[in-house]
């Protein structure tokens, strides 16, 4: 039942080639971020590539986001701060 679930639902798809394709970036990088030194540093690391994901998803270029989140966070009201998530942000006017 649960291979031909798709044949009832035209939302879902016949493979899962897009999820595949969307870690394969994790998968690859493993072995690298094995040691990071510190557990801390693991945390970090999780956190940027988070944030970067998120960008992505958004289709937005992660470091003009990161870049200018930065330069705006510091006075930006903290009663405000989704709109500086990347799925709601918009780059500061000029």
């Amino acid at each position: 039942m649960a291979l031909t679930r798709y044949c009832e639902d035209g939302d879902l798809e016949i493979d899962n080639n897009a999820t595949e394709r969307a870690i394969r970036g994790i998968a690859v990088g493993r072995a690298n971020w094995t040691f990071f030194g510190s557990d801390e540093g693991g945390k970090t690391a999780a956190v940027l590539r988070s944030l970067v994901a998120s960008c992505q998803r958004a289709g937005i270029n992660p470091f003009v986001w990161l870049k200018d989140v930065l330069s705006r966070v510091a006075s930006h009201p903290i009663t405000r701060i989704c709109e500086l998530l990347p799925h709601r942000w918009a780059p500061a006017q000029a």
